[in-house]
């Protein structure tokens, strides 16, 4: 990714007890003035910094575990730098497919699969029955969405849900505490430097445009789940254009760094439903 910037590691002067990297040279990621004053584009450092963090998150599974503005930093060119890797947690294929599906789950206000969701990421256990989460949940989405997406806070999401912990039979995996210690100070420094800033609203895309071009199985039948629905008179699944058109719309703001080009997305998508409905 070309707009990451990754300290080299060398290795010659490496031992048991010490590692040498190389010097980052940078700006500190909360110092909004510094980076004007150095002609850096805030809005795109803001952008190519959470777009790093959702594919360590939702691509590689490999994630910065203390990205405060300590260990972040801006470089002169634009590039986001990340610096001191001694706490670096891993999640499964499996796990990072379902938070993609979770993604789009609130961009659809379906608020049931969001419940299903958190029993898949183990938050909730198999079996329980989430009649009584789902209106909880659907209040706190709701709630925390404000009059646009653009209103979501990650920060009030959560303090909203933690308190559903003494309500319902909710346990928070210690990895997934982690995941979301990490999202919290990513977004603390992207609202330092612009208090407008939404995290969903890049998430989004990102999410959206994995689900359209991810060939595993797992992500293929949930794209045909939220683009397909059971007409209630005839029984037969009917194509919800509405939806296909949001995921693409979404899929076409997607700036990961990423070398798939959104044409590809489109026809590997086609290809995938002709095949899926064929089979």
């Amino acid at each position: 990714d070309e707009t990451v910037k990754i300290p080299k590691v060398y290795s010659e002067y490496v031992g048991r007890r010490v590692i040498t990297m190389e010097w980052i040279e940078g700006i500190k990621s909360s110092d909004l003035q510094a980076m004007r004053r150095a002609n850096i584009d805030v809005d795109e450092f803001i952008r190519n910094g959470v777009q790093a963090a959702l594919r360590q998150l939702l691509e590689f599974g490999l994630f910065h575990g203390d990205p405060h503005a300590g260990n972040i930093f801006a470089l002169r060119d634009g590039r986001i730098a990340f610096v001191d890797f001694g706490n670096v947690a891993y999640i499964k294929d499996k796990q990072r497919n379902v938070l993609i599906q979770a993604i789009t789950h609130v961009s659809n206000n379906d608020y049931e699969e969001i419940a299903n969701d958190f029993i898949r990421l183990g938050f909730l256990r198999p079996g329980i029955d989430v009649s009584e989460i789902v209106p909880a949940m659907e209040l706190i989405w709701a709630d925390s969405m404000g009059k646009s997406i653009r209103d979501f806070n990650f920060r009030t999401v959560t303090a909203r849900f933690s308190k559903l912990v003494y309500q319902f039979p909710i346990r928070i995996p210690e990895r997934f505490s982690l995941v979301i210690r990490a999202l919290l100070m990513q977004e603390g420094i992207c609202l330092c430097l612009n208090d407008e800033f939404s995290i969903i609203e890049v998430a989004l895309p990102f999410a959206s445009k994995r689900l359209l071009s991810d060939p595993d199985p797992s992500m293929r039948r949930e794209l045909l789940s939220i683009v397909f629905r059971e007409d209630p008179k005839s029984g037969r699944q009917v194509l919800q254009w509405d939806r296909l058109n949001n995921l693409v719309s979404l899929a076409k703001q997607a700036r990961d760094g990423t070398s798939i080009q959104f044409n590809d997305v489109i026809v590997d998508f086609f290809r995938g439903l002709r095949r899926d409905l064929i089979s």
